[in-house]
Protein backbone atom coordinates (compact mmCIF):
# COMPACT_ATOMS: atom_id res chain seq x y z
CA UNK A 1 0.00 0.00 0.00
CA UNK A 2 1.35 3.38 -1.32
CA UNK A 3 1.40 5.97 1.90
CA UNK A 4 0.45 9.29 1.40
CA UNK A 5 3.30 11.66 2.67
CA UNK A 6 2.46 14.61 4.49
CA UNK A 7 5.02 17.71 5.33
CA UNK A 8 3.96 20.41 7.79
CA UNK A 9 5.94 23.13 7.64
CA UNK A 10 7.48 25.02 11.12
CA UNK A 11 8.41 28.34 11.09
CA UNK A 12 8.09 29.40 14.59
CA UNK A 13 6.11 27.99 17.82
CA UNK A 14 2.66 29.21 17.46
CA UNK A 15 2.05 27.11 14.28
CA UNK A 16 3.79 23.87 16.04
CA UNK A 17 0.94 24.48 18.86
CA UNK A 18 -1.91 24.34 16.18
CA UNK A 19 -0.36 21.33 14.41
CA UNK A 20 0.17 18.69 17.25
CA UNK A 21 -3.11 17.58 17.87
CA UNK A 22 -3.51 17.14 13.74
CA UNK A 23 -0.31 15.31 13.53
CA UNK A 24 -1.17 12.60 16.61
CA UNK A 25 -4.34 11.94 15.16
CA UNK A 26 -2.71 11.42 11.59
CA UNK A 27 -1.04 8.14 13.47
CA UNK A 28 -4.01 6.28 13.59
CA UNK A 29 -4.09 6.19 9.70
CA UNK A 30 -1.52 3.52 8.16
CA UNK A 31 -2.21 5.06 4.46
CA UNK A 32 -0.34 8.42 5.79
CA UNK A 33 2.92 9.01 6.53
CA UNK A 34 3.54 12.70 7.97
CA UNK A 35 6.76 14.27 8.76
CA UNK A 36 7.26 18.00 10.00
CA UNK A 37 9.85 20.35 8.29
CA UNK A 38 11.25 22.47 10.55
CA UNK A 39 13.00 26.41 10.03
CA UNK A 40 13.03 29.71 10.64
CA UNK A 41 13.20 31.50 13.85
CA UNK A 42 13.15 27.77 15.71
CA UNK A 43 17.00 27.65 15.58
CA UNK A 44 17.49 30.82 16.87
CA UNK A 45 18.51 30.90 20.32
CA UNK A 46 17.72 34.30 21.09
CA UNK A 47 14.07 32.93 20.89
CA UNK A 48 14.41 30.00 22.65
CA UNK A 49 15.81 27.61 20.25
CA UNK A 50 12.01 26.41 20.27
CA UNK A 51 12.77 23.51 17.57
CA UNK A 52 13.41 21.26 21.36
CA UNK A 53 9.66 21.64 22.30
CA UNK A 54 9.54 19.30 18.83
CA UNK A 55 12.18 17.29 19.58
CA UNK A 56 10.78 16.63 22.53
CA UNK A 57 7.18 15.29 21.15
CA UNK A 58 9.24 12.22 19.35
CA UNK A 59 7.65 13.20 16.07
CA UNK A 60 8.83 12.42 12.94
CA UNK A 61 10.56 15.71 11.98
CA UNK A 62 13.67 17.27 9.71
CA UNK A 63 15.91 20.40 10.90
CA UNK A 64 15.66 22.53 7.60
CA UNK A 65 18.47 25.06 9.74
CA UNK A 66 19.24 27.63 7.20
CA UNK A 67 21.20 30.75 7.40
CA UNK A 68 18.47 33.05 8.57
CA UNK A 69 18.70 36.73 10.37
CA UNK A 70 16.34 37.31 13.14
CA UNK A 71 17.60 38.43 16.53
CA UNK A 72 20.49 41.05 14.81
CA UNK A 73 19.41 42.86 11.83
CA UNK A 74 16.16 41.76 10.39
CA UNK A 75 15.88 41.18 6.69
CA UNK A 76 12.33 39.78 6.16
CA UNK A 77 13.23 39.26 2.30
CA UNK A 78 16.79 37.46 2.82
CA UNK A 79 14.68 35.15 5.45
CA UNK A 80 11.87 34.22 2.36
CA UNK A 81 14.77 34.20 -0.27
CA UNK A 82 16.82 31.66 2.06
CA UNK A 83 14.08 29.28 3.21
CA UNK A 84 12.89 29.51 -0.19
CA UNK A 85 15.68 28.20 -1.85
CA UNK A 86 16.51 25.37 1.01
CA UNK A 87 12.72 23.93 1.17
CA UNK A 88 12.38 24.17 -2.89
CA UNK A 89 15.26 21.60 -3.21
CA UNK A 90 14.82 19.63 -0.31
CA UNK A 91 10.85 19.37 -1.16
CA UNK A 92 12.32 18.08 -5.00
CA UNK A 93 13.69 15.47 -3.89
CA UNK A 94 11.29 14.19 -1.28
CA UNK A 95 8.30 14.67 -3.89
CA UNK A 96 5.21 14.51 -0.84
CA UNK A 97 1.86 14.44 -1.78
CA UNK A 98 1.16 17.63 0.61
CA UNK A 99 2.26 20.27 2.05
CA UNK A 100 0.82 21.82 5.10
CA UNK A 101 0.99 25.66 5.68
CA UNK A 102 -0.50 27.13 8.85
CA UNK A 103 -1.68 30.66 9.57
CA UNK A 104 0.16 34.58 8.16
CA UNK A 105 4.15 34.19 9.31
CA UNK A 106 5.65 35.61 6.30
CA UNK A 107 7.93 32.36 6.26
CA UNK A 108 4.90 30.49 4.97
CA UNK A 109 5.25 32.23 1.79
CA UNK A 110 8.19 30.03 0.79
CA UNK A 111 6.57 27.12 1.31
CA UNK A 112 3.71 28.10 -1.27
CA UNK A 113 6.45 29.84 -3.45
CA UNK A 114 8.13 25.97 -3.26
CA UNK A 115 5.30 24.56 -3.81
CA UNK A 116 3.31 25.85 -6.54
CA UNK A 117 6.38 25.28 -9.04
CA UNK A 118 6.73 21.64 -7.90
CA UNK A 119 3.07 20.59 -8.19
CA UNK A 120 2.69 20.09 -4.40
CA UNK A 121 -1.19 20.57 -3.71
CA UNK A 122 -1.30 22.75 -0.76
CA UNK A 123 -3.34 22.66 2.58
CA UNK A 124 -3.65 25.99 4.43
CA UNK A 125 -4.72 25.89 8.09
CA UNK A 126 -6.58 29.40 9.69
CA UNK A 127 -6.94 31.16 6.91
CA UNK A 128 -9.77 33.72 6.37
CA UNK A 129 -8.36 35.43 9.19
CA UNK A 130 -7.90 39.03 9.41
CA UNK A 131 -5.01 41.39 11.57
CA UNK A 132 -5.57 44.84 10.28
CA UNK A 133 -2.36 46.04 12.35
CA UNK A 134 -0.06 43.43 10.53
CA UNK A 135 2.03 42.59 7.38
CA UNK A 136 0.06 39.01 8.41
CA UNK A 137 -2.89 40.22 7.06
CA UNK A 138 -1.46 40.07 3.16
CA UNK A 139 0.29 36.96 3.85
CA UNK A 140 -2.55 34.85 5.26
CA UNK A 141 -4.32 35.95 2.14
CA UNK A 142 -1.97 35.22 -0.22
CA UNK A 143 -1.22 32.14 0.85
CA UNK A 144 -5.03 31.30 0.63
CA UNK A 145 -5.05 32.21 -3.18
CA UNK A 146 -1.84 29.96 -3.54
CA UNK A 147 -3.35 26.81 -1.52
CA UNK A 148 -5.94 24.41 -2.86
CA UNK A 149 -7.49 23.72 0.24
CA UNK A 150 -8.68 24.96 3.82
CA UNK A 151 -9.19 23.85 7.16
CA UNK A 152 -10.96 27.62 8.26
CA UNK A 153 -11.31 28.12 12.22
CA UNK A 154 -14.64 30.06 12.26
CA UNK A 155 -17.76 30.29 10.21
CA UNK A 156 -16.96 33.75 9.60
CA UNK A 157 -13.22 32.61 7.88
CA UNK A 158 -15.17 30.28 5.52
CA UNK A 159 -17.50 33.12 4.36
CA UNK A 160 -14.43 35.35 3.69
CA UNK A 161 -12.31 32.97 1.99
CA UNK A 162 -15.61 32.00 -0.25
CA UNK A 163 -15.57 36.26 -0.51
CA UNK A 164 -11.98 35.91 -2.26
CA UNK A 165 -13.30 33.21 -4.57
CA UNK A 166 -12.81 30.13 -3.35
CA UNK A 167 -14.87 27.49 -4.06
CA UNK A 168 -17.16 26.00 -1.43
CA UNK A 169 -15.91 22.34 -1.31
CA UNK A 170 -12.76 23.31 -1.04
CA UNK A 171 -13.29 24.99 2.63
CA UNK A 172 -14.11 23.24 5.64
CA UNK A 173 -14.51 24.68 9.10
CA UNK A 174 -13.62 22.54 12.26
CA UNK A 175 -13.14 24.82 14.50
CA UNK A 176 -8.74 25.66 15.98
CA UNK A 177 -6.84 22.48 16.70
CA UNK A 178 -5.09 24.19 18.78
CA UNK A 179 -7.82 24.09 21.29
CA UNK A 180 -7.65 20.33 20.95
CA UNK A 181 -4.92 19.76 24.28
CA UNK A 182 -5.39 22.80 25.40
CA UNK A 183 -6.04 21.78 29.29
CA UNK A 184 -3.22 18.60 29.18
CA UNK A 185 -0.56 19.96 31.83
CA UNK A 186 0.79 18.48 34.49
CA UNK A 187 2.13 19.56 38.00
CA UNK A 188 5.07 17.35 37.50
CA UNK A 189 5.70 19.05 34.15
CA UNK A 190 5.28 22.60 35.64
CA UNK A 191 8.15 21.82 38.40
CA UNK A 192 9.85 20.76 36.19
CA UNK A 193 9.67 23.82 33.99
CA UNK A 194 10.34 25.62 37.57
CA UNK A 195 13.33 23.95 38.53
CA UNK A 196 14.93 23.91 34.53
CA UNK A 197 14.39 27.75 34.91
CA UNK A 198 15.25 28.60 38.62
CA UNK A 199 12.06 30.17 39.24
CA UNK A 200 8.56 29.82 41.05
CA UNK A 201 5.69 30.99 39.36
CA UNK A 202 3.60 33.13 41.41
CA UNK A 203 0.24 32.85 42.67
CA UNK A 204 -1.09 36.28 41.99
CA UNK A 205 0.06 37.08 38.36
CA UNK A 206 -0.56 38.54 35.21
CA UNK A 207 0.12 37.24 31.24
CA UNK A 208 1.86 39.45 29.15
CA UNK A 209 2.81 39.48 25.39
CA UNK A 210 3.49 42.35 22.90
CA UNK A 211 4.05 41.95 19.48
CA UNK A 212 5.40 44.89 17.07
CA UNK A 213 1.96 45.72 14.93
CA UNK A 214 4.49 45.75 11.81
CA UNK A 215 2.17 48.10 10.05
CA UNK A 216 3.22 50.90 13.01
CA UNK A 217 6.56 50.31 13.59
CA UNK A 218 7.62 54.16 14.15
CA UNK A 219 5.32 53.85 16.62
CA UNK A 220 6.38 51.06 18.39
CA UNK A 221 8.50 52.64 21.34
CA UNK A 222 6.10 55.29 22.47
CA UNK A 223 3.24 51.54 22.27
CA UNK A 224 5.62 49.84 24.23
CA UNK A 225 6.10 52.17 27.07
CA UNK A 226 2.98 52.76 27.40
CA UNK A 227 1.91 49.10 27.36
CA UNK A 228 4.78 48.83 30.36
CA UNK A 229 3.37 51.80 32.22
CA UNK A 230 0.03 50.52 32.65
CA UNK A 231 1.24 47.20 33.69
CA UNK A 232 3.63 49.41 36.56
CA UNK A 233 0.15 50.30 37.59
CA UNK A 234 -1.63 47.30 37.86
CA UNK A 235 0.43 46.17 41.42
CA UNK A 236 1.02 42.63 40.40
CA UNK A 237 3.22 39.57 39.43
CA UNK A 238 4.26 39.64 35.63
CA UNK A 239 4.82 37.01 33.37
CA UNK A 240 6.23 38.20 30.32
CA UNK A 241 6.00 36.15 27.04
CA UNK A 242 8.67 36.92 24.40
CA UNK A 243 7.29 38.59 20.99
CA UNK A 244 7.36 36.47 17.83
CA UNK A 245 10.65 37.09 15.52
CA UNK A 246 9.24 40.29 13.36
CA UNK A 247 10.68 43.44 12.53
CA UNK A 248 11.13 45.39 15.54
CA UNK A 249 11.33 42.73 18.04
CA UNK A 250 14.18 43.52 19.73
CA UNK A 251 12.86 47.06 20.60
CA UNK A 252 10.43 45.23 22.57
CA UNK A 253 12.90 42.28 24.44
CA UNK A 254 14.89 45.30 25.53
CA UNK A 255 11.90 47.88 26.95
CA UNK A 256 10.82 44.68 29.10
CA UNK A 257 13.94 44.25 30.18
CA UNK A 258 14.44 47.50 31.48
CA UNK A 259 11.10 47.58 32.85
CA UNK A 260 11.12 47.99 36.65
CA UNK A 261 8.12 45.99 38.92
CA UNK A 262 7.51 47.50 42.28
CA UNK A 263 9.28 46.09 45.23
CA UNK A 264 7.63 42.65 46.69
CA UNK A 265 6.10 41.61 43.19
CA UNK A 266 7.91 39.43 40.79
CA UNK A 267 8.84 40.06 36.69
CA UNK A 268 9.79 36.70 34.67
CA UNK A 269 10.52 36.47 31.19
CA UNK A 270 9.84 33.89 29.52
CA UNK A 271 12.07 33.15 25.94
CA UNK A 272 9.77 30.08 25.30
CA UNK A 273 7.40 28.13 27.76
CA UNK A 274 6.41 25.53 25.29
CA UNK A 275 2.42 25.15 24.61
CA UNK A 276 1.66 22.83 27.72
CA UNK A 277 3.15 25.94 29.78
CA UNK A 278 2.15 28.76 27.99
CA UNK A 279 -1.29 27.18 28.68
CA UNK A 280 -1.26 26.25 32.42
CA UNK A 281 -0.24 30.00 32.60
CA UNK A 282 -3.37 31.24 30.88
CA UNK A 283 -5.13 28.76 33.24
CA UNK A 284 -3.77 30.57 36.36
CA UNK A 285 -3.05 34.07 35.33
CA UNK A 286 -5.77 36.47 36.45
CA UNK A 287 -5.89 38.71 33.70
CA UNK A 288 -3.88 38.42 30.11
CA UNK A 289 -2.75 41.98 28.45
CA UNK A 290 -1.33 42.51 24.92
CA UNK A 291 -1.59 42.19 21.10
CA UNK A 292 -1.18 37.89 20.85
CA UNK A 293 -3.69 35.93 18.70
CA UNK A 294 -3.65 33.43 21.72
CA UNK A 295 -5.89 36.31 23.45
CA UNK A 296 -8.40 36.22 20.69
CA UNK A 297 -8.14 32.21 20.28
CA UNK A 298 -7.05 30.25 23.10
CA UNK A 299 -7.98 32.68 26.21
CA UNK A 300 -11.75 31.94 26.01
CA UNK A 301 -11.37 28.35 26.60
CA UNK A 302 -10.00 29.43 29.85
CA UNK A 303 -12.84 31.69 30.57
CA UNK A 304 -9.51 34.77 30.97
CA UNK A 305 -9.86 37.95 30.86
CA UNK A 306 -7.95 39.85 27.81
CA UNK A 307 -6.98 42.90 27.53
CA UNK A 308 -6.71 43.38 23.82
CA UNK A 309 -4.29 46.43 22.86
CA UNK A 310 -4.55 48.08 19.89
CA UNK A 311 -4.84 47.27 16.16
CA UNK A 312 -2.61 44.22 15.20
CA UNK A 313 -5.91 41.74 16.31
CA UNK A 314 -8.87 43.99 14.47
CA UNK A 315 -11.10 42.45 12.21
CA UNK A 316 -10.96 38.88 14.21
CA UNK A 317 -13.84 37.49 15.96
CA UNK A 318 -13.55 38.42 19.33
CA UNK A 319 -14.95 36.48 22.02
CA UNK A 320 -17.31 38.15 25.08
CA UNK A 321 -14.09 37.67 27.44
CA UNK A 322 -11.67 40.58 25.22
CA UNK A 323 -11.72 44.46 25.93
CA UNK A 324 -10.70 45.86 23.85
CA UNK A 325 -8.34 48.71 24.01
CA UNK A 326 -6.25 52.01 22.06
CA UNK A 327 -2.57 52.43 22.92
CA UNK A 328 -2.68 55.21 25.53
CA UNK A 329 -1.70 54.02 28.90
CA UNK A 330 -4.68 55.39 30.41
CA UNK A 331 -6.84 53.15 28.39
CA UNK A 332 -5.18 50.41 28.87
CA UNK A 333 -5.28 50.66 32.38
CA UNK A 334 -8.87 51.31 32.71
CA UNK A 335 -9.19 47.74 30.66
CA UNK A 336 -7.24 46.20 33.36
CA UNK A 337 -9.52 47.40 35.81
CA UNK A 338 -12.38 46.42 34.05
CA UNK A 339 -10.91 43.06 33.44
CA UNK A 340 -10.87 42.40 37.30
CA UNK A 341 -15.09 44.02 38.27
CA UNK A 342 -16.84 41.25 39.49
CA UNK A 343 -19.71 42.29 36.61
CA UNK A 344 -16.79 41.59 34.19
CA UNK A 345 -16.28 37.79 35.94
CA UNK A 346 -19.93 36.88 35.82
CA UNK A 347 -20.45 37.96 31.69
CA UNK A 348 -17.95 35.86 30.58
CA UNK A 349 -18.01 32.61 33.51
CA UNK A 350 -20.06 30.89 31.20
CA UNK A 351 -18.77 31.37 28.25
CA UNK A 352 -18.03 29.39 24.60
CA UNK A 353 -15.32 29.56 22.74
CA UNK A 354 -16.54 30.43 19.07
CA UNK A 355 -13.54 29.06 17.93
CA UNK A 356 -14.33 25.17 18.90
CA UNK A 357 -14.70 22.82 21.47
CA UNK A 358 -11.52 20.67 21.21
CA UNK A 359 -12.01 18.14 18.30
CA UNK A 360 -10.53 19.77 15.65
CA UNK A 361 -7.66 17.56 15.29
CA UNK A 362 -8.89 14.51 14.66
CA UNK A 363 -12.00 15.66 12.55
CA UNK A 364 -9.18 17.69 10.10
CA UNK A 365 -6.68 14.51 10.13
CA UNK A 366 -9.76 12.55 8.72
CA UNK A 367 -10.83 14.86 6.05
CA UNK A 368 -6.78 15.03 4.70
CA UNK A 369 -7.07 11.22 4.92
CA UNK A 370 -10.20 11.21 2.33
CA UNK A 371 -8.63 14.04 0.10
CA UNK A 372 -7.74 12.34 -3.37
CA UNK A 373 -4.75 14.30 -3.84
CA UNK A 374 -4.33 12.75 -7.20
CA UNK A 375 -7.73 14.26 -9.02
CA UNK A 376 -6.63 17.12 -11.97
CA UNK A 377 -10.20 18.93 -9.90
CA UNK A 378 -7.92 19.67 -6.60
CA UNK A 379 -5.39 22.04 -9.11
CA UNK A 380 -8.01 23.62 -11.65
CA UNK A 381 -8.82 26.09 -9.05
CA UNK A 382 -12.02 28.09 -10.17
CA UNK A 383 -12.57 31.67 -9.23
CA UNK A 384 -16.22 31.84 -8.20
CA UNK A 385 -17.98 34.96 -8.09
CA UNK A 386 -20.36 35.58 -5.50
CA UNK A 387 -23.28 38.09 -5.33
CA UNK A 388 -22.34 40.71 -3.03
CA UNK A 389 -24.73 43.03 -4.01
Amino acid sequence: MNKKVIYFLSVGRSDFARYYSILTALKKYKNIHSKILVTGAHFDEEFGNTYKEIKLKKLDFVKLKLSTDYSKSFSLQNNIINISATLTNYLKRKKPDILILSGDRYEMLAGSISSIGLGIPIIHIHGGAVTEGAIDELVRHAITKMSHYHYVIHKDYRKRLMQMGEESWRIKNFGAPGLDNIYNFSSKNVAKFERENNLKIPNNFCLACYHPVTLELSDLKKQIRSFLKALGKADISIIFTYPNADPGTLIIIKEIKKFKIKKGLDKIIIKNAGSEIYNYFMSKAQFMVGNSSSGIVEAASFKLPVINIGSRQNGKVHPENVINVNCSEPSITRGIKKSQTLKFWNKIKKMQNPYGNGSAGRKIAKSISELNIKSAKIFRKKFINYDIS
